[in-house]
């Protein structure tokens, strides 16, 4: 009777070879599709932004907008090799509007849409509307809005 003992091992042993066939082929899939991430994600142009568009500057220089967008947008790390915020994915809306309202005081509200498929990203400037003019002592004279924002 060698069906008994010897059967249960052998069907043991069979067990324990496919469940670890199983963990190393979760594992090696793992690994695999955390480097592909990694490459899509940081190193490959799949998601880099392509264009920027600037809409509703009148008063405030499109270029000198792109040109402030382009600065943060550009930031690298790890010896120039990687540019997080050029990816569609981690560019933030919110840095670049603050930024922008931070350096050009006649902007009244900035929206900063991105364009998924389209891989741009698009800003729209509403300009303060002058209320009337400030001057001082000196010559210097200033425009304010109807909330008392000095500009221009």
């Amino acid at each position: 009777m060698r069906y008994g003992r010897v059967y249960i091992d052998e069907l043991r042993i069979r067990r324990r070879r496919r469940r670890r066939s199983i963990a190393f082929l979760v594992v090696f899939s793992s690994v695999i599709l955390i480097v592909f991430s990694t490459y899509a994600l940081f190193f490959s142009r799949w998601f880099t932004l392509k264009q920027v568009r600037v809409s509703g500057a009148s008063e405030v220089p499109e270029e000198e907008v792109k040109n402030l967008a382009g600065q943060y947008l550009n930031k690298s790390y790890l010896f120039n090799s990687i540019k997080p915020f050029s990816n569609i994915l981690f560019a933030s809306s919110e840095t670049i509007g603050h930024s922008l309202a931070a350096n050009f005081p006649a902007i009244d509200r900035v929206d900063v849409n991105k364009n998924f498929f389209g891989k741009e990203l698009t800003i729209e400037i509403n300009e303060r509307k002058p209320a009337g003019i400030w001057c001082q002592g000196g010559g210097g004279c200033f425009y304010f809005d109807k909330e008392g924002v000095l500009f221009k």
